[in-house]
């Protein structure tokens, strides 16, 4: 029985008095208190409860409006099968609903900040134990090693398993018999059943690695089932956009995983939104990025105009989602670490339009994109370039204070809205093209138009209430 710290103090002692008075024996069926089980029976406050179960005060954490840092080392503090046995288990009744607000506050599951340090972690102790070690101790006859390796392998990889299915891993004696079952989890890449390769799912992968055997074909088979479990989550994580192109020794992505997650702490601890504080750590990097940009003519005035740089760039960006984001900054920021200014590019990308014969010149030393992403960007741009020729009949003043449309419309110092967004898109990765084309299509899918909410956002930022208004001001700039 569980109750509010007001009411055990008032009547706690009478009630455990109470429930001492049951008999042990109802319906044929005795209860039996084991040493483990005495704190898990009986009148207890709610909270204490679940900080004794959790092993912290996680409740009073989630609950007092800390946020950031302190919410992260809280949650992390915890191990995953005390969540699993938080959220649990059948509630009688509830009439207060305070415990069951608890429980479903827990079963929300791990901030994504979280969830990316947890995959991290599996993803290195997997690669670590079943690629590199299992195979390294049974070469050298260290079975006893190679035993240990294999089972933090087999552990690792259930354990990833649980994280992908947004699942809290239960106790290690229960994690085979409980994975989860999710069939999108399951290997079923075309290209392999067309070779007639047996598809295995987890469990049959886990169960094949538990075997013990010394012989030749075992050794084979135990690499082999490794290897495919390593196939197995790199698709899932390429899949779910955890991951922009995922190695196939997984702890290779590790670095991705925790920049993302320290991304997304960064902009929870910021006083706004998700969306809008990745936008302008994005906006930020670009202007880093921008200062450092050459021209013939010497510095452009636009270099030193950070509030303007900042509504442009954070108007669009403010529209895209999270994992978008978390792809484009973390691409950004690698790129720039490794000497790839990605906003140089895009401007030496618009020359093929605004200055043919000096992008000739250099036009081979750029990244090559493929020629199906080529299509892909051109149908992206054909839907954008709609949408910004109707916005503009419907705006025409806020249209003319922004770029002209067309490519056939530049000149050598004024780029159009189609070429800007040609040279952009052509610094995308392969991942983040296709994440943007999903997205494009989704707003069309909606009747809705990117170029109207990246106009939405710009007038907002301007402190205009509407279009309407914007357009009548004609302030816009």
């Amino acid at each position: 029985m569980w109750v509010t710290k007001e009411v055990y103090d008032k009547i706690g002692s009478a009630l455990e008095e109470a429930y001492e008075k049951l008999p042990d024996t109802f319906l044929g069926i005795k209860r039996i208190e084991t040493f483990h089980g005495k704190d898990r029976a009986g009148v207890m406050v709610i909270e204490d409860f679940y900080k004794n179960i959790l092993g912290i005060d996680l409740i009073g954490a989630l609950t007092n409006d800390s946020k950031g840092l302190t919410q992260v080392k809280s949650w992390l503090a915890v191990h995953d099968y005390a969540l699993a046995a938080s959220v649990n288990g059948a509630v009688f009744r509830d009439d207060e609903g305070i415990f069951t607000s608890y429980r479903e506050l827990l079963a929300g599951y791990y901030p994504k900040t979280v969830w990316y340090r947890k995959i991290a972690q599996a993803c290195a102790l997997f690669s670590q134990n079943g690629q590199y070690n299992l195979p390294r101790m049974r070469k050298r006859g260290q079975l006893v090693a190679a035993e240990l390796a294999k089972a933090e392998c087999v552990k690792q990889a259930m354990k990833l398993y649980y994280l992908l299915n947004r699942t809290y891993a239960p106790h290690d004696k229960w994690l085979f018999k409980n994975l989860p079952d999710n069939a999108n989890m399951v290997l079923a890449e075309e290209g392999m059943q067309s070779q007639g390769d047996i598809v295995k799912s987890v469990s049959q992968l886990v169960e094949e690695i538990s075997l013990t055997s010394v012989d030749k074909a075992y050794e084979t088979a135990l690499a082999t089932a490794v290897e495919s479990l390593a196939v197995i989550f790199a698709n899932a994580l390429e899949r779910l956009n955890i991951i922009g192109s995922c190695d196939l020794y997984l702890d290779a992505n590790t670095a991705e995983l925790i920049a993302k997650s320290d991304a997304l702490l960064a902009a929870t601890m910021a006083d706004a939104p998700t969306v809008t504080a990745l936008s302008l750590s994005i906006a930020k990097a670009e202007f880093e990025a921008f200062d450092k940009v050459q021209n013939e003519g010497g510095r452009a005035s636009c270099q030193n105009n950070w509030p303007t740089f900042k509504v442009m760039r954070m108007s669009q960006y403010m529209t895209w989602d999270e994992d978008m984001l978390l792809q484009y900054l973390y691409e950004f920021k690698t790129n720039y670490a490794n000497g790839r200014n990605m906003v140089e590019e895009k401007y030496a990308r618009m020359m093929a339009s605004t200055a043919p014969e000096e992008y000739a010149a250099f036009a081979d030393k750029l990244p090559q994109n493929s020629k199906e992403k080529q299509e892909i960007m051109e149908q992206i741009i054909a839907l954008q370039v709609k949408w910004m020729e109707e916005f503009a009949q419907q705006y025409p003043k806020l249209a003319d204070n922004a770029r002209t449309i067309h490519t056939n419309e530049d000149l050598p110092y004024d780029t159009s809205y189609e070429t800007y967004l040609r040279g952009e898109l052509g610094t995308y990765s392969d991942k983040l093209i296709e994440m943007y084309g999903r997205y494009v299509v989704e707003y069309a899918k909606n009747g809705k138009s990117v170029a109207r909410e990246i106009m939405a956002n710009t007038v907002r930022f301007y402190g205009y209430k509407s279009f309407e208004e914007a357009e009548s001001k004609q302030m816009l700039n």
